[in-house]
């Protein structure tokens, strides 16, 4: 990653203000997603004007619409000020001739099946700096599973209907929709591409012929649609997709196929024939998404089933593939702090209840695959040996035998197999007593044990606990160790226990309803355990299996739960694992279960943090100067700390003119006549740029952690010899870092 500036002619890395910017004080506490990107619905198109790949999706159970872009190979979440309704099943495509990405449609609830949801008509336009709901005179009929590519011939863009069961073409100009013709296909199931060198629009799909499939092809040239032959192409299947690539002056498809049976081919249309390109490794996917991305000549394959199994972006340069990014897809089983590593570990399971073969690692912005021991059949519970700085893990061999195993930073240890009488399970708890510097775990009798990294041993005046906890947490601050547990007549009690033994607090004030399933953590900001969700095992499932969720958040004070009401929460669910990142100060929740209105399971594979800090944020202030006909502007990406992206884009200049982009702490501002003010005389850093042919400059660098907090303040000029003053300045921004 570049750094954002120079002074003197050396590199100046962001980090540097943090010794000049004020850090704003903490705010009200609250949830805040902190996910990046995640394997939900997935679309991608590269802006030509601003030479930057756009990808935007709906998150799980559609929570939020969220635009990326890349930026020196990493995603880039954008802070438009308007965005889509969250959505499933839109169609998106590139518009070249007006420098715009186009959205139509799509469906609410599409995946959730709550009710049969909501078809979407409405058209909006992303420019690069926010989204905007165009309110065209005609628009196609409500539909989802549609496609939208640039039509060449006709200098529009041109969609082709989806669901339910539309057959017609239709073209956009930015201001009204134009119905073309019928199409000779369904486009729920085909993949679409531009060829702007033979200026059409060519389609590949798969239809029912009788006693199996067969491949067509179809091209539009601007007003009709003529059929062509699929020379060479194998196999005969459907949901692959298409994107030009420039550099080859062909169109390329990737994958397809059905749950089970996917593809990972690559194969290449040059105008004639389909030819397979050799690809080593290539991700089998469907129904997903591809563009390539000019500058490094390389393929981005996004999105696309099945979701536990795939990172959400992948690679090719066209040699070998290369992960972009990972995503926790499917609700981990377990989730503990690794201290060692600086990163929250899961164990996630995939849909058939079968661990996988590899953890996955939160480092607070994306997750990364870690390899696990060979021949585990089930892992049971895990936790953080803080004294011996290592993973500690109780799990099932393949013989069915309890092992223990280690992770060190030399990696996994040799397994410790049990003896016979000691067993764990997936109802077992295991956690970091610091009085005593040894893991502890919840045996039969409501006895404790403690591991000491070779055995276990019986801990003294232990016995007469609990017989059964939901969790064990250890209380830093009263030096108590907590095991919550739901009591026969509702009471959601807490016996603790110390050195002198067991004693049971019964709570004045319990979370009502009753629950099970509940999520428990200890917030280290706040010195308490916190519980959050569940499962009402009363009031569900009723006679149509309609299941009642919590969503509350809740905290023990030593002697009584109270509720922490926030502004925003999760999803309700239950089973989610409270964590608490050290690094990055926060309560995290990964993932949890939930069901749908049919009673059927909703895996949720999202990441939220429940700290006192404010989320990042950018004002504009002052006012703009310029020619008669454009003033530059000036915007930012989300300014998350630890963000290995954060841009500030400069656009509406003259082509190719030279830019200057100052950041620094806000002072009063200074006049510069015909309307131009500068508020920031004198600045902590500067960066010249020249923009590009289409009046667009970026600056971009990482954030670091270190600038959690910090406010500092962005404004740009640019040369233009047609503005009186002989430049044009931008409004200013003030940007507020999260935490």
């Amino acid at each position: 990653m570049s750094p954002i500036c120079s002074v003197a002619g050396g590199p100046f890395l962001l980090g540097a203000l943090a010794c000049l910017l004020p850090r704003a004080d903490a705010q009200s506490p609250g949830w805040h997603r902190v996910g990046g990107l995640t394997g939900a619905e997935t679309q991608i198109e590269y802006d030509t004007r601003r030479q930057r790949l756009v990808l935007v999706q709906t998150l799980e159970q559609n929570e939020l619409f969220r635009t990326f872009e890349r930026i020196d190979g990493t995603w880039s979440l954008r802070a438009p000020k308007h965005s889509p309704t969250p959505r499933q099943g839109f169609a998106t495509g590139y518009d070249p001739a007006r420098g715009r990405l186009v959205l139509f449609g799509g469906t609410e609830n599409y995946f959730m099946r709550h009710a049969p949801g909501e078809r979407l008509d409405d058209t909006w336009e992303y420019d690069g700096i926010d989204w905007q709901h165009r309110h065209p005179t005609v628009s196609p009929p409500a539909q989802y599973q549609s496609h939208l590519v640039f039509d060449p011939a006709a200098g529009q863009m041109l969609l082709c209907g989806g669901s339910p069961d539309h057959r017609d073409a239709w073209h956009y100009d930015g201001s009204t929709w134009t119905w073309r013709s019928t199409t000779p296909f369904y486009a729920r199931d085909v993949a679409i591409a531009s060829d702007p060198v033979r200026s059409e629009v060519v389609v590949l799909g798969s239809w029912n012929a009788g006693p199996g499939y067969t491949n067509r092809m179809y091209a539009w040239r601007g007003s009709s649609w003529q059929r062509i032959a699929a020379i060479g192409l194998q196999p005969t299947i459907g949901g692959r997709a298409m994107t030009w690539h420039a550099g080859r002056s062909t169109v390329i498809a990737h994958g397809g196929g059905v749950p089970g049976a996917f593809n990972e081919e690559l194969w290449e249309w040059n105008g004639a024939q389909w030819s397979l390109l050799p690809t080593p490794a290539a991700p089998p996917r469907a129904r997903h998404d591809i563009a390539i991305d000019p500058t490094t000549n390389t393929l981005i394959v996004a999105g696309g089933p099945p979701y536990w199994k795939l990172p959400v972006t992948v690679a090719w340069d066209g040699a070998t593939w290369q992960e972009s990014t990972r995503t926790l897809d499917f609700a981990p089983q377990l989730a503990t702090w690794d201290g060692s590593r600086q990163r929250v570990v899961t164990i996630p399971k995939t849909p058939f209840y079968e661990p996988l073969p590899y953890a996955l690692e939160w480092d607070g912005r994306e997750w990364h695959e870690a390899p696990l021991p060979p021949s585990l059949a089930q892992v049971c519970c895990i936790a953080f040996d803080e004294v011996r700085g290592c993973l500690v893990m109780a799990a099932w061999d393949s013989d069915h035998q309890t092992v223990m195993i280690e992770r060190d930073q030399s990696g996994w240890s040799i397994p410790t197999v049990l003896p016979a009488h000691w067993s764990f399970s997936k109802r077992s708890h295991l956690t970091w007593h610091g009085g005593r510097g040894r893991l502890v775990t919840l045996r039969g009798q409501g006895k404790l044990a403690e591991w000491d990294g070779s055995s276990w041993q019986s801990v003294p005046r232990s016995g007469g606990g609990p017989l059964f906890a939901s969790a064990l947490v250890w209380d830093r601050a009263s030096g108590e160790l907590l095991a919550p547990h739901l009591a026969s007549n509702g009471s959601l009690d807490v016996p603790t226990w110390t050195s002198s033994g067991w004693q049971t607090r019964v709570a004045r004030t319990n979370p009502h309803p009753v629950r099970q399933g509940a999520s428990f953590g200890y917030d280290e900001n706040r010195k308490r355990m916190v519980m959050f969700g569940g499962l009402d095992p009363i009031r569900g499932p009723a006679s149509w299996d309609f299941y009642r969720f919590h969503g509350d958040t809740w905290e023990w004070d030593g002697t009584d739960w109270r509720r922490r009401k926030t502004a925003h929460q999760p999803a309700a669910r239950e089973g989610g694992h409270l964590v608490f990142d050290h690094a990055r100060r926060q309560l995290l929740l990964v993932g949890g279960w939930s069901r749908e209105f049919s009673g059927a399971e909703i895996s949720l594979a999202d990441v939220w943090a429940l700290d006192d800090a404010p989320a990042g944020s950018t004002t504009t202030f002052g006012t703009s100067c310029g020619n008669a006909t454009q003033h530059p502007r000036l915007t930012a990406a989300a300014p998350e700390p630890g963000a290995p992206a954060f841009t500030l884009d400069l656009d509406r200049v003259p082509a190719t003119a030279p830019c200057l982009v100052l950041l620094g702490q806000r002072a009063a501002p200074v006049a510069l006549g015909h309307g131009c003010s500068s508020w920031l005389p004198n600045p902590a850093q500067a960066e010249f740029k020249l923009a590009n042919t289409n009046g667009f400059a970026s600056i971009a660098a990482a954030i670091p952690r270190a600038l959690s907090g910090h406010t500092f303040t962005a404004q740009a000029a640019a040369l233009d010899v047609a503005a009186p003053a002989g430049f044009a300045m931008t409004t200013a921004l003030e940007i507020r870092i999260g935490y």
